[in-house]
């Protein structure tokens, strides 16, 4: 992904909390409100499908559906609905792009591709992190929760609600560590 590309998704993400009254300072956000202030809903895979993989759905009442594999630990599923919520507005166009989106049937989607290179993951990827991390909030927890030079990852992810792989991924691409 080009850097332009990146601070695109990063600029949006935050337009997007602002909208939805999310304050930059607000560490933990409660996505289950969001995704119904957005009118959808959130739902466990069902057991019966062969593939345990995170999607969402266009439907008519709600709008949308996240799936979420609900083996998965609770950060993990926080950064998969944020995840998600990225595809619905970039890639599905939902309250962004009305042609995009009406172009859709319901139950059509996007579901959590394993090859989590190609572009629409990567960019979907960067939504959450974002979303739930945005910059100026990740560096202030960062620094809250430094002891000297060092970071504490497990102590930003518990603050912010992810994994420490999603909180560390966070702070290679903001340049906190390598």
């Amino acid at each position: 992904m080009t850097a332009e590309r990146r601070n695109s998704i990063r600029e949006f993400a935050s337009r997007v909390r602002t909208n939805l009254n999310i304050s930059i300072e607000e560490e933990n956000i409660d996505l289950a409100s969001v995704v119904q202030d957005l009118g959808g809903e959130i739902r466990p895979v069902p057991d019966d499908w062969e593939y345990k993989y995170d999607k969402v759905t266009k439907y008519d009442n709600p709008q949308f559906v996240i799936w979420i594999n609900d083996k998965s630990v609770p950060a993990r599923q926080r950064f998969s609905i944020a995840h998600e919520i990225g595809h619905l507005l970039i890639h599905m166009g939902y309250k962004t792009n009305p042609e995009t989106w009406n172009r859709l049937q319901s139950g059509d989607g996007f579901f959590r591709l394993p090859q989590r290179n190609l572009p629409v993951e990567i960019e979907a990827n960067e939504f959450a992190a974002s979303f739930l991390m945005p910059e100026e909030l990740f560096r202030k927890v960062a620094d809250d929760t430094a002891k000297g030079n060092f970071y504490y990852t497990n102590e930003i992810a518990t603050r912010l609600g992810v994994s420490e792989d999603a909180a560390s991924y966070r702070g290679r691409l903001l340049g906190l560590w390598k």
